[in-house]
């Protein structure tokens, strides 16, 4: 029962897109769940940096997907969602020197989760530091994809070989 409601929230909470670009990068980074990003969701923006959609350019996707995850900074699961789909981005051969460049043309840093106040709970901590790690992690992937011959981290280790 829950599942379906969550999905009624999440396709309510779509409707904020004006295009079909915005309204599935809201549900692949639906804030009011702890479920990863659902794959097809995933898929559709990897096509989509793939320039599949005419009216959506590499750099609107980084940007909507930074813009996202800082203007909900205190939603722990929109900034873990928003971090997954710049992993999966990273991951992929083609796409991994765009949103590099991209992040690094923007000033743009992997946004980590907080809350604004002096008093956090334990588990806000926990999200806080998980989160940074994770932030951390990418611009390190990013650093050493940048220096090093690969392209992306895959599972394809052609040239690891």
């Amino acid at each position: 029962m829950k599942g379906g409601i969550n999905k009624i929230m999440r396709n309510i909470a779509s409707k904020q897109g004006c295009n079909e670009f915005e309204r599935r990068m809201i549900k692949a980074t639906y804030g009011h769940d702890t479920k990863p990003p659902k794959e097809k969701h995933v898929i559709f923006l990897l096509t989509v940096m793939h320039c599949s959609l005419a009216d959506v350019s590499c750099t609107d996707v980084v940007a909507a997907l930074y813009k996202r995850c800082v203007e909900q900074h205190n939603v722990w699961s929109v900034n873990m969602k928003v971090l997954i789909v710049f992993h999966r981005l990273l991951q992929d051969k083609l796409l991994s020197g765009k949103v590099m460049k991209e992040l690094k043309d923007k000033n743009y840093e992997f946004p980590s989760f907080y809350k604004e106040g002096a008093s956090l709970s334990q588990s806000d901590r926990v999200i806080t530091m998980i989160s940074r790690g994770y932030a951390e992690y990418l611009a390190d992937l990013c650093k050493f994809l940048e220096k090093s011959k690969f392209k992306s981290l895959t599972r394809d280790f052609g040239l690891a070989q």
